[in-house]
C-alpha cells in the first residue's frame, strides 16, 4: 500500500492544567494507520510526558525532536494504531504543568516500525523556516512530516520544497502552529521548509516514517524466460535479485 494522507485530523488545546484531549473527527482513526502529533506552547517549560487512549494503542513522543527558543517549546509524537479510534473518541496527552496545542494528522501504508529519523531547529527572526537536514533516510519510500511553530498568533506559512499542509490553526491568540507533509520515493537527508507570512521568531522540526513494503507478485510469462519443459533459465532465476529488489524464489515438485 502506498503513503497516503488520509485527510483525518484533529486538535486540542489547554490553557493550563497537565492534560490536552483531543477528540477523533469523523470516520475516527483507523486500526493500522499511523498518527503524528505536533505539540506546542508559549513556554519553555512545556513537554508532552505520554499520550494515551482507550484502546490500548502505544503512542511514542519523539524526545529528539523537543526544542525550546524564547520562551517557547514544541515536541513531535506518534503512534502507530492496533486498535480503531472510533469518531468522537478521545485521545490525551499527558503534559507538564503550562497547557499546550497538539495538532495530529492519520496516515495509512506505514510500515510496522514506522520511525526513522528526525531534526530540530530554532528560527531566531526570519521569513524561511527550516528544520535542519535529517540523516539519511534508511528505505525509498517514506512519509516526511514537519512541524513549523511561530511565536504569534497573526503569522501564517506556505509550505516550500513540495510540501503540503495539513493543518494551521492560531492558539490562544498567542502562537500560530502548522503541519506539513511530503511522501518521497529515495534515500536522502530530509529537511522540511515552510515561509512565515511576516519575519517572526519560532521553531521548527521534522520526522521520518518508514512506508510499508508493497508486495511484488510474479507473472511467469513476462517476468521469466523459458523455452520449454522446466528450462534452464527458470532456474538460473531462483534466488536472483530483479531490478527492483524483489528476490524469486521457488519450490520444485
Amino acid at each position: 500500500m502506498a503513503i497516503a494522507y488520509t485527510t483525518k485530523k484533529a486538535s486540542g488545546s489547554a490553557a493550563g492544567g497537565t492534560s490536552i484531549v483531543i477528540t477523533s473527527p469523523a470516520g475516527g482513526f483507523s486500526a493500522g494507520n499511523l498518527l503524528v502529533f505536533w505539540a506546542t506552547c508559549a513556554d519553555s517549560t512545556f513537554d508532552v510526558t505520554g499520550i494515551a487512549d482507550t484502546h490500548s494503542n502505544s503512542y511514542t513522543v519523539l524526545s529528539a525532536t523537543r526544542i525550546t527558543f524564547g520562551g517557547t517549546a514544541a515536541v513531535m509524537a506518534y503512534g502507530l494504531l492496533t486498535n480503531a479510534v472510533p469518531a468522537a473518541d478521545t485521545i490525551t496527552a499527558t503534559i507538564t504543568n503550562t497547557g499546550g496545542a497538539i495538532q495530529v494528522a492519520e496516515f495509512s501504508g506505514i510500515a510496522s516500525s514506522p520511525f526513522d529519523v528526525s531534526q530540530k531547529a530554532s528560527i531566531p527572526f526570519d521569513t524561511a523556516f527550516s528544520s535542519g537536514a535529517t540523516s539519511a533516510t534508511s528505505q525509498a519510500d517514506e512519509l516526511v512530516v514537519g512541524g513549523n511553530f511561530a511565536n504569534t498568533f497573526t503569522a501564517t506559512f506556505t509550505p516550500t520544497g513540495g510540501y503540503s499542509e495539513i493543518d494551521e490553526a492560531a492558539f490562544f491568540t498567542s502562537w500560530n502552529a502548522q503541519m506539513q507533509y511530503l511522501v518521497v520515493a529515495a534515500t536522502g537527508a530530509q529537511t522540511s521548509t515552510a515561509t512565515a507570512s511576516t519575519a517572526v521568531s519560532g521553531l521548527a522540526a521534522v520526522a521520518t516514517f518508514k512506508g510499508s513494503a508493497v508486495p511484488q507478485t510474479l507473472r511467469p510469462d513476462a517476468d521469466i524466460v523459458t523455452t520449454g519443459w522446466a528450462t534452464a533459465p527458470l532456474f538460473s532465476k531462483i534466488n536472483e535479485s530483479s531490478a527492483d529488489g524483489t528476490v524469486i524464489t521457488a519450490t520444485a515438485s
